[in-house]
């Protein structure tokens, strides 16, 4: 082979090497040890719930009145729904400490409720939709801590709120994610380490990071706090509902490898080799996993035998992770395999490996051949109470700076940006998105003239587009965006039930001409298709809690079996207020009332669409409506 074809080939290989250090996640392989769900067939799994509390099938509550909140018969939900009679509050038959919880919520206009974690720590839930400034008591909130002695305006204190305003209208499904680490006691009941919320996630924003709890907070059950206790709902100020309810629960204590010895070896391996036949350089007792007990930079295998005791039977999730080759054997049996590449040091492979209770034997075998590859060994484990945790030694796995995420955010105007942008795992490659001030954002593909999707908060991940040199171009949402749909807005179809295509073709007769903007900086997207010419202008609206969409369609002649997509999803049902809910009440859509006779839901496959046949008026026709969420 051609010497400088080999230089050309190394020096390719190193290059996607070190865009790894860059973008860490592209070789992760991990599987998560799973959330166990609370079922909400009945009211079992709550210690004598009283009668506002209820299990039903769906729930409706309007957006426009408050307190307004509708049940149908069934399961699957969770339900409070608090009188003068019956308001109490709701507690698990089951204590937590530390603690993972996932769930969705829906609150009705004004309404107002709370988690609270171990009874004492509470999270605020509260119909904050719109508000330009969040409290402690608003959605997402870690409520105050309350001190009746002080004087008044200064009773509350040690309140937290939420880093944004992450809240959905009232009505739609929200969800939470929480991690939360209980206080911990030493042998005496002495406090050595406070409550925690290390992560809270609302709508998939990220609301707070390890914020420290000095102590409970107002409303808590005791002002003693605990290792352990039940979780804890509000039932006495508003009426709320919850559904998909998961949780993983950690109350064993960290788990620690025993016994632990260590041979280095000398030598260029092409694979795991028999022990026997190698050149042993140094071996010994070790306090730890570590791959600074390697006994050379390079070409080496290092072994570690060890043993760790498992507190309950059940499945163990072992992931390794390693700069070169590695493999784990447990009990003499192989593990998690030798990946066939030397790999970059950011690599994690997981297996579920189901183990009974008692000791069991450890075996780890890590080599490593290539000079510019990190020296990295870890191995973790995860499950049956037993938190995501380190079997290594800190130092075992190297640390390297990260360049960081690059983020974009309007400043004095609108910010329109074009880029690819995955949607729904396609790469769309014709997008413009436009981020308001106000914090309200949309992505728009420019090859089908539609609105592709719609998110609250900060605007854009660039990394992908301006650090180094760039190379994927993607921009991505900062937060959760609501999903619309990516194929064409404006169709012709031969009659009400012909097929939506996915995208326009060559032939189609679309074609994108640009946008305009307006004194404020918005764009007025303008495109032509068979013939007809159409304005497409996408604005905040109601103090930025929703975006109005309106088409203006022009045309030397009238064009008949036209239509416009508003939008698609597994679920749509118009509301008893006229809007309606999409995807099971993740957003609604309020269409115009000059449109709004004309509107339908039809079924499409697997999904429902909702269409408005265009109707014009002379040489005009407009359609308009509004997102909101």
């Amino acid at each position: 082979m051609n010497k400088s074809l080999i230089i050309s080939i190394k020096c390719l290989v190193l290059c996607f090497l070190l865009t790894l250090r860059i973008y860490p996640t592209l070789l992760a392989q991990t599987k998560e040890y799973p959330l166990s769900p609370l079922s909400l067939t009945d009211l079992s799994n709550f210690k004598n719930p009283s009668t506002n509390w209820q299990i039903v099938g769906d729930v409706y509550a309007d957006r426009n009145k408050n307190a307004s909140m509708s049940t149908s018969t069934g399961t699957g939900i969770l339900v409070n729904m608090p009188s003068e009679k019956a308001k109490e509050d709701l507690f698990t038959a089951w204590e937590h400490g530390d603690i993972e919880m996932e769930l969705e919520f829906m609150m009705p206009k004004g309404s107002n409720s709370g988690i609270y974690f171990q009874s004492r720590y509470e999270l605020q839930l509260l119909d904050s939709w719109g508000k330009k400034t969040v409290k402690a008591g608003d959605c997402g909130g870690i409520y105050e801590r309350w001190d009746e002695s002080k004087p008044e305006g200064q009773k509350g204190y040690q309140g937290h709120p939420p880093r944004m305003n992450a809240s959905k209208a009232p009505g739609l499904w929200q969800k939470l994610r929480i991690e939360f680490s209980a206080p911990k006691f030493d042998a005496n009941g002495k406090k050595v380490a406070n409550a925690q919320f290390v992560k809270v996630f609302l709508n998939g924003i990220l609301i707070h990071e390890n914020v420290e709890l000095l102590g409970v907070t107002r409303g808590a059950v005791s002002e003693r706090e605990v290792a352990s206790a039940p979780l804890r709902i509000q039932g006495d100020h508003g009426a709320i509902a919850f559904r998909n309810i998961k949780y993983k629960r950690f109350d064993r204590q960290a788990l620690k490898l025993e016994n632990i010895t260590y041979q280095c070896y000398k030598g260029i391996f092409n694979g795991m080799p028999s022990y026997d036949t190698l050149k042993l350089v140094k071996q010994g007792k070790a306090d730890a996993i570590t791959s600074e007990l390697t006994c050379l930079e390079n070409d080496f295998l290092i072994r570690f035998k060890a043993e760790l005791t498992v507190p309950e039977t059940g499945n163990y999730y072992f992931t390794i992770q390693q700069g070169g080759m590695a493999h784990l054997y447990i009990d003499e049996k192989v593990a998690i395999e030798a990946n066939k590449f030397e790999s970059w040091f950011n690599e994690q492979r997981t297996e579920i490996i189901p183990l009974s209770e008692g000791k069991h034997s450890i075996d780890i075998a890590y080599r490593k051949n290539t000079n510019w590859i990190p020296t990295a060994l870890g191995l973790f484990i995860e499950g049956n109470g037993v938190r995501f945790q380190p079997l290594h030694a800190l130092g075992s796995i190297p640390l390297i700076a990260s360049e960081g995420a690059i983020y974009l955010n309007p400043e004095q105007k609108p910010h329109l940006l074009r880029s690819f942008m995955f949607f729904k795992g396609e790469k769309r490659t014709h997008v413009i998105s436009v981020g308001e001030i106000s914090k309200i954002n949309y992505a728009y593909d420019l090859s089908q003239g539609t609105l592709m999707q719609v998110w609250r908060g900060d605007f854009l991940d660039v990394t992908g587009m301006w650090q180094d040199r760039g190379g994927s171009q993607v921009a991505a949402p900062i937060g959760n965006p609501v999903e619309l749909f990516a194929t064409p807005t404006l169709l012709i179809l031969n009659d009400a039930n012909a097929s939506w295509i996915s995208k326009y073709k060559e032939n189609d007769g679309f074609r994108q001409k640009g946008y305009n903007l307006d004194d404020s900086g918005r764009p007025t997207f303008k495109y032509i298709y068979q013939g007809i010419t159409v304005e497409d202008k996408i604005m905040p609206i109601e103090d930025s809690r929703a975006l109005s969409r309106e088409l203006l369609l022009n045309v030397s002649q009238t064009v008949n079996n036209l239509y416009a997509k508003i939008a698609e999803g597994k679920e749509i049902a118009q509301l008893p207020d006229g809007a309606y809910s999409i995807d099971d009440k993740q957003y609604y859509i309020q269409i115009s009332e000059a449109n709004k006779p004309k509107a339908f839901i039809r079924q499409s496959g697997d999904k429902k669409e909702l269409l408005i046949p265009v109707v014009w008026d002379g040489n005009k026709a407009k359609i308009q409506y509004a997102i909101i969420w």
